[in-house]
């Protein structure tokens, strides 16, 4: 899993560029140096990559967040509600966006919620989400962060709306 991850990191301006996708440290709010040390640096181990990511989502990502929401839906296999339900977090990101918010998902909780169940192992992850959402009638599939930036970011890389619509 932490293989699969960390290929979203993106550390080099060619593969950037060519992918226009991913986890860059330009748009982490990092430092000048750290965004110039990371890039001229050899890149770091995926171990000391998770590290490095699972130490910011604790000091800086959670310790920051103004609020939290969580996106929830009635059933997780249906699948007009999981695209209803991704509309709906772009909507409250856009609206957000407008407004000067930041907003940031932390899906790590649902990610490892659903591999205890794929892997069959017993739920630590997924009781602590049934006990955030609080109704068991409904399953939370998205967690963001919201709030009023500290620090001034860097765009992520996106793509041309041209070469995404089919």
């Amino acid at each position: 899993m932490s293989a699969e991850t960390n290929k979203w990191f993106k550390e080099n301006w060619k593969d950037i560029q060519e992918q226009r996708d991913g986890i860059t440290l330009d748009a982490q709010g990092s430092s000048f140096l750290i965004r110039m040390l990371g890039k001229i640096l050899p890149p770091m181990s995926h171990e000391r990559n998770d590290q490095f990511w699972l130490s910011s989502t604790e000091s800086v990502h959670t310790a920051t967040a103004a609020t939290y929401g969580i996106v929830s839906i009635r059933d997780s296999s249906d699948k007009e509600q999981l695209a209803r339900a991704g509309r709906a977090w772009q909507r409250i990101h856009l609206y957000g966006t407008k407004l000067g918010l930041g907003m940031q998902p932390l899906n790590q909780v649902h990610e490892m919620a659903d591999r205890e169940l794929v892997l069959g192992t017993s739920e630590h992850f997924g009781t602590e989400l049934k006990n955030i959402v609080g109704d068991a009638s409904w399953k939370g599939i998205f967690t963001f962060r919201c709030g009023y930036p500290l620090k001034e970011t860097h765009p992520s890389p996106r793509r041309a709306v041209r070469d995404v619509i089919l």
